[in-house]
């Protein structure tokens, strides 16, 4: 096996087009000089590459301050080292002199493992373990991320993530109805809504007579729950209601 397939530390960079796959090391990496701080890559577009089978990531991004990762497919990665993703964007380094935050676009990208034994733990995996550098993830939408060996995304360390939206395998927001029969003493009903976290935005709204009681809304990793304050009245299928929860 190569170290790595395709290795820069340019300022302004594009790898676009290319097949890199059977690498030692990482498919694809980008990182920034080493010895100075106030050269890191800059504007950095990374797009329609195929990167599969490498022992490391398929594409590692260390350096940059304007990025876009898009259209790339990074399969079956992490051959030889475990935590790896198809996509990893991990202590990046970026000149704070200019710009305030690292600003990451991810963007219609698939990332998944189809091998019997799977390697690759991350579809995209964005994190910064040293802390230090802020990244602000300004989208990740409209990627595949299925069949990986542990988890869907990994966004951790000093990091602010705005928008997660339409990702396949990797639900946001979700909705739906939901009808309980009540017994004249159950004052919680539980909605099961699919998010991969605690939502931060839960709407309900009765749709029956019997659901129109005062009530409050909490929720977790799995549940919305509905907690009257009075028990609703005894009947089959009589508490009806409308949901929506986004993260």
């Amino acid at each position: 096996m190569l170290g790595i397939g395709i290795y820069s530390e340019a300022i302004d960079v594009e790898i676009i087009g290319n097949r890199v796959y059977g690498n030692g090391q990482d498919g694809i990496r980008l990182t920034a000089f080493e010895s100075a701080a106030l050269f890191p890559p800059k504007q950095v577009i990374i797009s329609n590459n195929i990167a599969r089978n490498n022992g490391w990531s398929g594409i590692r991004l260390m350096g940059g301050e304007e990025i876009v990762i898009s259209n790339n497919i990074c399969y079956n990665n992490g051959q030889t080292q475990t935590g790896e993703a198809g996509i990893k964007i991990t202590d990046a380094k970026y000149d704070t002199t200019v710009f305030d935050a690292i600003r990451i676009s991810i963007i219609g990208n698939r990332c998944f493992d189809n091998q019997s034994t799977k390697t690759q733990d991350y579809g995209i995996a964005v994190n910064n373990p040293n802390g230090g550098t802020v990244y602000v993830v300004e989208i990740i939408a409209n990627n595949v991320v299925n069949n990986r060996l542990g988890g869907l995304f990994l966004v951790s360390g000093t990091c602010y993530t705005k928008n997660v939206r339409f990702n396949y395998g990797y639900t946001t927001k979700n909705s739906g109805t939901a009808t309980f029969s009540g017994d004249g003493s159950t004052t919680q009903f539980k909605i099961e809504h699919g998010l991969v976290s605690t939502p931060s935005k839960v709407l309900v709204t009765p749709m029956s007579e019997d659901a129109s009681g005062d009530f409050y809304i909490t929720a977790d990793n799995t549940y919305i729950y509905i907690n009257y304050k009075t028990a609703p009245p005894s009947g089959t299928n009589n508490i009806k209601v409308s949901w929506y929860a986004e993260i």
